[in-house]
């Protein structure tokens, strides 16, 4: 059922430039369906770690879709996705300097960073929703400046990025940004 939706998703997609023009079928756009289906295999994990459970009641999902090419290659794209409620939402992806209104939302339950065990902490949730690359591993890094927390998840041309987590006194979370404006040492 679950790869029956995707696959219509994503066969809508595919066909909406189609749907304009009134030549297209229903037989054409079922086959377009089965074409996609056939294709197309999807695999669903539940991220369910003691970790986020600390932050956050919300179930995540790590969806793959893998696309079967000819000649036997693949192509395999990651979706990470939240359940609110009966819906299903894609986490939003970051690499650009925004703030993390979803991300906030999501860690719910009290949020506190007040030293280096609670920042690994976070750091852990981080891997898991947001996981970096093999390449960006080598820039991982956490530090605190003033009332932010930094966790550092790879480079982006003479910068690095990453979540900066606002704090107040007592080290509640109050704001989540990702920028990708920090200066490398």
């Amino acid at each position: 059922m679950q790869k029956r939706l995707i696959c219509l998703s994503l066969a809508t997609m595919m066909a909406a430039p189609a749907v304009l023009h009134a030549d297209v079928t229903a037989e054409e756009k079922e086959s377009i369906l089965q074409f996609v289906h056939d294709r197309i295999d999807v695999k669903t994990e539940l991220i369910d770690d003691e970790v986020l459970s600390k932050f956050s009641s919300t179930r995540f999902f790590e969806v793959k879709l893998i696309e079967k090419r000819p000649g036997g290659a693949v192509s395999t794209e990651t979706l990470m996705l939240l359940k609110e409620g009966d819906e299903f939402k894609r986490l939003e992806p970051m690499g650009s300097t925004k703030p993390c209104k979803q991300l906030m939302n999501v860690f719910e339950k009290k949020m506190i960073i007040q030293g280096e065990e609670d920042a690994k902490l976070v750091e852990a949730a981080l891997d898991l929703l947001y996981p970096m690359g093999r390449f960006d591993k080598k820039h991982q890094k956490i530090y605190k400046e003033g009332d932010k927390w930094t966790f550092i998840r790879g480079d982006i041309f003479d910068n690095l990025q990453g979540f900066q987590f606002t704090v107040d006194d007592q080290g509640v979370v109050t704001a989540i940004n990702y920028t990708t404006g920090i200066k490398k040492e």
